[in-house]
């Protein structure tokens, strides 16, 4: 978006943010989109942002939350049967992604702790508190 009045300065797009998840490869795209065009990513008050979605989150070029706003990563997976998963080991794009969003340090970081849960329902949970210590917003 540019500006009505000279059409000169750009001004960031806000896309709000509140999604129990989705496939990963679309998390990746649209953090990929979201990045491009500069998008100021926010969680509103009470928003739950989880899996593909905080993947998406990461790609703003802006990012903020609300209090009670809510981040959840965990290890992406499939489905094994009806009602059991096997998740990921080793996800080479993900870390990628998330250093690439973020730092390389705070990245691995992230990785290393999405990583280490494994489910459909509950992972590394954060407040708008925690996100802002590990260097989630900005």
């Amino acid at each position: 978006c540019m500006s009505k009045s000279d059409g000169k300065i750009k001004i960031a797009t806000f896309v709000y943010l509140n999604s129990g998840g989705g496939y990963m490869r679309d998390g990746y795209k649209l953090g990929e989109v979201f990045r491009k065009h500069q998008v100021k990513t926010l969680l509103a008050r009470g928003a739950e942002c989880y899996s593909s979605c905080a993947t998406a989150f990461l790609g703003g070029y802006f990012r903020r939350m609300q209090s009670d706003s809510v981040l959840m990563f965990h290890a992406p997976y499939i489905y094994a049967s009806r009602y059991d998963i096997v998740c990921s080991k080793d996800e080479r794009k993900l870390k990628a992604y998330m250093q690439e969003m973020l730092n390389k340090a705070d990245g691995e970081y992230l990785y290393d702790r999405t990583m280490s849960y494994c489910s459909k329902v509950s992972g590394w949970t954060l407040n708008d508190d925690a996100a802002e210590i590990f260097g989630l917003l900005k």
